[in-house]
């Protein structure tokens, strides 16, 4: 993943940002986003009177979201596939009351299938309001394809053929068997 070029991941970043663009959540809490010149998710949330919670502060669950968007936005333009938040955790410091939000990410470390990030959300003022760290997991679609035809009856040979598998020890790798699978197999 540390080898892909500059011009790659701005097109990657565009191609997130296009896709942002259309996504329900951010016209339902009124966010936007950018790149940052580090490559950070950056996203600012207008304040929203509506996102309080009963003691007049914004709501815990609308800063996770802001935390959970940096970090997955900041790692999204070094995979291929899609990826996944597989864990995050988050420490509300201070209440943030009648404000703006800004939250944004940064890559702790990116491997072929995992990545971790750090984030933060920051008042307008500056004034830290929460850090977190979250894990996400890049999917094999492969994996899900050759399961989803195997369930279905295609034979293996023709799988095979189609994902482009040398061997039947290679492919085997990305058929996943659950515990259904052994049921019905059982009768």
């Amino acid at each position: 993943m540390a080898g892909i070029d500059k011009e790659r991941l701005r097109e990657r970043r565009e191609k997130i940002i296009a896709l942002f663009s259309r996504a329900p959540i951010r016209e339902t809490m009124g966010m936007d986003f950018h790149y940052g010149e580090d490559g950070s998710a950056v996203f600012n949330l207008p304040y929203n009177p509506g996102f309080d919670h009963p003691l007049n502060a914004i709501h815990g669950e609308v800063i996770a979201t802001l935390l959970d968007n940096a970090g997955w936005f900041t790692v999204a333009p070094f995979y291929n596939s899609w990826i996944s938040t597989a864990e995050m955790q988050m420490r509300l410091i201070k209440p943030a009351s009648k404000t703006d939000l800004r939250a944004k990410g940064r890559i702790l470390t990116i491997g072929k299938r995992v990545a971790m990030a750090e984030m933060e959300v920051k008042t307008k003022e500056g004034v830290l309001v929460a850090v977190g760290s979250g894990t996400f997991v890049a999917h094999d679609l492969r994996h899900c394809f050759v399961t989803r035809k195997r369930r279905e009856g295609v034979p293996d040979r023709v799988i095979l053929a189609i994902t482009g598998h040398e061997t039947l020890e290679c492919f085997r790798r990305y058929d996943t068997i659950s515990e259904d699978d052994l049921r019905n197999a059982a009768g």
